[in-house]
Order: C-alpha cells, then structure tokens, then sequence
C-alpha cells in the first residue's frame, strides 16, 4: 500500500473530519431549500454518510447539567439585591462539632498554607466563606478513620481546581493518598453544582434594565441581556462507541461548554452537555435559553458570533459590512467580547479546565463547579487573574439566518447606528 501509513487514532481523526463536513453541507443544503443534499458530497463524504446512518446518535452527554432559567427560590437564602448591587449573605455558622478531626488552630494555619501556596486564588475570608457554604453538604458525621474536616476538603478541591494537577500530585502536597483526594474532589465538587440554581441565574439576579444599561456603557448598543458563546474543554479520550464523537474540529477530544455572561463576566447561564463534535449553534438551538427567548419570555436580545443565525432575540455581525454596518460590528464585537474575557477568567481561575483527565459525565460537573466558584468570586470581588489572549475558532455557521432576525438587525443599525 501506497503513502504514509496512519495510526488508527489519525484514521478515526480522519473519518470523523469527512463526515462532519458531509453532515454541514446536507444540514445547509436542507435548510435552505436547494436541490437534492449529496449534489456538492464528495465521494468519500457520501460513503460516510452512507455507513453513518444505522450508527446510534449521542444527543447529549448523559448526566451533563443545563442550568434553569430564572432564580431559585433558595436563592434568597445566599444573595440579596440592593439597588444594583448585589450582596452575597453569610451563611449561618455552624456550631463547633466535638468530632472534628482538626483543632481550629490546625485549620486555620492549613487555610494560611494555602493561600501563601497560591496567593491568587482566594483571600482567607473567601476560603471561610467557603467552607460555611459547603459545610452542611460534605462534613463528615462521625471522625472515624481519620475523617477529613470541611476546611481540609474545600482546601484540597481548590487546589486541584487551580493547578489541574494530577490527584497524586494533590496528595502530596497535601500529605493525602490518591483515592481520599478523589473522593473529596468528588464530593466537594457535587456539593457546589448542587448550588449552581441558586448562583447561576438568567438574565442575572440584578433588573433586568440594570442589565441593559451596563451592556450599553461598554460600546452603546441598547438592549442587551447577555453575550454567549461555546468553549471547548478538553478531556481525555473517553471509552466506548461515542468516543469519536468528542473529537472536534480541532482534532482533540472535548466537550462543548456554552455559556451566557453579563456585562461584568458573571455567568447567566452554563449548558455542559454536549461533546466537542456538536456545533455552538445546535447547542444553542437544543437548549433551554432557546426555548424561553423563542417564546418572547424576556425583552432583550443576546449577542453572538458569526457561527449563530441571526435571530430576533439573537443578533450577530454583518459578514461584509457596509459604512453604517461596520459602526454596528463594531460595537457587537466590543460588547459581545465580554463572553470572551469570562471565557478567559474561567481558565485562569481554575488551570484544570485546560485538560481535565476525567470521564466526560465528570468533565462536565467540574466545568459547572467552576461556573459557580467564578461567580462566587466575582460577588465577593476576589482579586481577578491575568488573562490570556482567547483563541478565536473561527466556527463556520450551519443553520441560515432568520428573515425576522436580519430585518430586527438592520432596524438596528437604522435607528442607532446611522
């Protein structure tokens, strides 16, 4: 045989790039109406659409979370708006338990430890706040076997959700074998996505009309509830007869994360579900944030990329703009960036979302627990880290825009940009 032999992961890598493209031409040619879907199909993309068609379909990950629309009703047991400020409330103390494996004094130098370790991460009063937080969640009923304390479980899942390092290197550090940093990374990281309802809400916890205004002093573009956006996570090759379906365009295996953001990077709305194969704008389409704005449930529109159809409650750039045109690019492209900025201050906080070496289900509820480690350090104004410049995807669009959408964006530029 001919040419430079492959291994078999390139051949996987390869197929799944053919039938990705045949999949984009039959999805646009079927959307627009025109002709018969194999016209533009190369040889080889018709035979993998061919041998595609009897394989089972993943349409999510099972056990992937979407956040819900609107706030909890124990919301306002941790947060209460003032204005257009927003307070984080104390949780109650608790009263000090005679098990504790850990005099007060050991957890307190512990917590001193760390923040000296990593002095970026969170100041010592984050850290208590924390671990009140979490307490009634993950503390342990009994000291038996050397039970760890709820400072010394927050302690451990922050490292790990700062460094990614691996779980021996976690133990380590914090003279801790590998399984009792799994199980507490585990625990710590359940008790916080359970919280995710009442941290993580659309449009935010503030009015709606503080919303808009502070998207509008960014670049003056009116009407604004919120910018989305995808971002891939990287993971490792999971197992099992789905797992080309994580392998995106990138040619490396990930799931595919959207999330919503308000104008000062705090997260409205997460969907970590899907596998890095899946497009920004099907992920958008299938989710829940579609539904309600579809149905006219908010007055606002959201800002996105160029892989987006333009919709009436989803405006996006002009592909080839004219002189007004390019004034309303503009301030799309500064107003939208801030999706882009929370992108990049989520992977600066927590360095284990640039590869997580866990299942895709795992992969999933770490992504969210960050979600909300993000927004309770921007309530609490902990101190932001450097931020990297974002990489740009350059995502294609697969679905046309809306005839609504277009006419909704050139009233746009019409009334506030001429």
């Amino acid at each position: 045989m001919n040419g430079p032999k492959r291994t078999w992961q390139q051949v996987k890598i390869k197929y799944k790039n053919i039938l990705q493209n045949a999949v984009k031409k039959n999805t646009h040619r079927q959307g627009t109406g025109g002709g018969s879907p194999k016209a533009d199909l190369t040889p080889a993309e018709d035979m993998a659409l061919e041998l595609n068609k009897g394989r089972p379909v993943l349409e999510g990950i099972p056990g992937g979370k979407e956040t819900s629309i609107g706030s909890s009703q124990d919301a306002t047991r941790f947060i209460q708006v003032s204005g257009s400020t927003v307070f984080l409330l104390e949780p109650p103390a608790q009263a000090p338990d005679d098990a504790d494996p850990a005099p007060v004094q050991q957890q307190q130098h512990m917590m001193e430890t760390m923040m000296r370790r990593r002095p970026s991460l969170w100041i010592p009063e984050g850290m208590r706040y924390l671990c009140r937080l979490l307490g009634p969640r993950i503390k342990h009923r009994t000291a038996r076997s050397h039970a760890l304390s709820v400072e010394q479980m927050v302690c451990v899942a922050l490292r790990f959700f700062a460094s990614g390092a691996f779980l021996y290197s976690v133990g380590d550090a914090e003279q801790l074998n590998k399984a009792t940093i799994c199980r507490t990374i585990r625990s710590v990281c359940l008790a916080i996505k359970a919280l995710a309802d009442v941290f993580i809400s659309f449009p935010g916890h503030r009015r709606l009309c503080d919303i808009k205004e502070e998207f509008y002093r960014i670049a003056g573009f009116p009407n604004v509830i919120g910018a989305v956006d995808c971002t891939h996570i990287r993971i490792k090759a999971p197992s099992g007869a789905h797992e080309a379906d994580f392998v995106n365009r990138k040619s490396f295996h990930s799931i595919n994360v959207q999330m919503v953001c308000n104008a000062d990077c705090v997260i409205s709305n997460v969907v970590a579900k899907w596998p890095g194969s899946v497009h920004d704008s099907r992920i958008f389409r299938a989710s829940e944030i579609y539904q309600c704005l579809s149905q006219g449930e908010f007055s606002g529109v959201l800002l996105g990329d160029r892989g987006y159809g333009c919709q009436p409650f989803l405006l996006t750039p002009f592909t080839d703009p004219q002189e007004a045109q390019q004034a309303y690019n503009h301030a799309h492209a500064r107003t939208r960036a801030r999706v882009e900025m929370t992108f990049g201050l989520l992977k600066a906080r927590f360095h284990c979302l640039h590869k997580l070496r866990v299942s895709p289900v795992r992969a999933c509820d770490i992504t969210v627990a960050c979600a909300v480690l993000h927004n309770v350090a921007c309530l609490r104004k902990e101190r932001a880290p450097r931020v990297p410049p974002a990489m740009d995807w350059d995502n294609p669009a697969i679905f046309p825009d809306d005839d609504s959408g277009r006419l909704l964006r050139d009233q746009y530029v019409l009334n506030y940009f001429s």
